[in-house]
């Protein structure tokens, strides 16, 4: 690494990067359409106990025109943001901008590593220290100029600096060691120490956020830190993030409420993730609205039960397919007959949905289809 110069650590680090299309979801959900997610699975391959670790996720978004961007974090909830600076993006007539109405996009830590036993310090936000399975998630939040700044400056030897700006970064420190402090540009010694840059909602004017410290917008880039930790020789860690992306082009545009809105699909985001139960993004119907004169004709049963459902129906079934809640499908079969039994008791227990296609159907249109809730208990 030429921007490091460092000793490898022989760290090997797995990555998965996914996301959800889901045409037919309710407006109310729509912030899935609108996510990104990333997992990271980093494997300590060395003969090294390595102490006192940190992950920095760097960000460098560039929304839309990269020069007039403004960043802030909501600690408590465990992510940083990147918002335009004024209420119109980019230079009047530019292209490959967002002109009016800006958007808002936020990184969250969904999980992370787990935390050093007994260290004093509330390492995923909830009001609470040192609780039993802690875990790191956003425990700073540090953002720089793109410059070569030998305070908080671009890091690495390339920018002037050295291989140890990266772990002060993810540690909320600067490049010269000093920690963050609370107010400004969070270099004023003199004030008390923090570790999250302009963590005030953008709806309060007597908060620190980039808006009341009057900073002018420009190329901004942040480290989102996760730690500390220990990563022995052989052990793994995980490392869950989501990219949440909010527009609002109808409402009236303010800062303030486009980072309400913001904030209320990162927890929805949070919340899918923490129940391991995402909204389906398959075209299927539930409760009251199952019934129809088609679906009359389906009869499942024991439903709940272990996993073992019989299915008749009046007509010939022609395909069963049988969905999880991520929509993907965990069980198909051909029956070719009017009754079948299927055996999902290896999957866990929950919901899922079966799709039953009526072989009678002449055509293939929606009414030879069939969607049922069944329940493994």
């Amino acid at each position: 690494d030429t921007s490091s110069i460092s000793l490898p650590l022989n760290i090997e680090i797995h990555g998965t990067a996914y996301a959800f299309a889901c045409p037919h979801i309710t407006d109310s959900l729509d912030a899935l359409n609108y996510t990104t997610f990333y997992n990271f699975k980093i494997i300590n391959r060395s003969t090294n106990n390595y102490h006192q670790t940190y992950l920095g996720f760097w960000d460098d978004a560039d929304l839309g025109w990269y020069k007039d961007d403004f960043v802030g974090c909501n600690p408590s909830n465990n992510y940083g943001m990147i918002y335009n600076g004024d209420a119109f993006d980019g230079p009047a007539a530019s292209t490959n901008t967002y002109g009016a109405k800006p958007p808002m996009n936020s990184t969250v830590v969904l999980n992370g590593p787990i935390a050093q036993p007994n260290d004093g310090i509330d390492n995923n936000n909830n009001g609470v220290i040192d609780e039993v399975g802690e875990k790191n998630l956003m425990t700073s939040f540090v953002y720089f100029n793109n410059d070569n700044d030998p305070t908080n400056g671009n890091p690495g030897i390339q920018s002037g600096g050295s291989s140890d700006d990266y772990y002060q970064y993810s540690s909320a420190h600067w490049k010269n060691g000093r920690p963050l402090t609370y107010g400004g540009n969070g270099t004023d010694t003199l004030a008390s120490p923090t570790k999250f840059m302009f963590p005030g909602a953008l709806d309060d004017t007597t908060s620190w956020n980039e808006g009341t410290s009057n900073n002018t917008p420009d190329d901004r880039r942040f480290v989102l830190g996760c730690g500390p930790f220990n990563l022995d020789a052989g052990q793994s860690v995980e490392f869950d993030l989501a990219q949440v992306f909010t527009r609002d082009t109808i409402s009236t545009y303010t800062t303030g409420n486009l980072y309400e809105k913001n904030k209320a699909d990162v927890r929805r985001v949070q919340q899918w993730f923490a129940v391991d139960s995402f909204p389906s993004c398959l075209d299927l119907y539930a409760g009251i609205n199952e019934i129809n004169n088609n679906q009359s004709s389906i009869n499942i049963f024991p439903n709940p039960s272990s996993g073992m459902f019989t299915i008749s129906s009046k007509n010939k079934i022609s395909k069963i397919e049988v969905f999880n809640l991520l929509g993907e499908v965990i069980y198909t079969a051909m029956p070719d007959n009017n009754q079948s039994t299927i055996n999902i008791n290896q999957f866990s227990k929950g919901i899922y949905f079966v799709r039953i296609t009526d072989g009678s159907a002449t055509s293939a249109t929606n009414s030879n289809v069939i969607n049922k809730k069944i329940v493994v208990q």
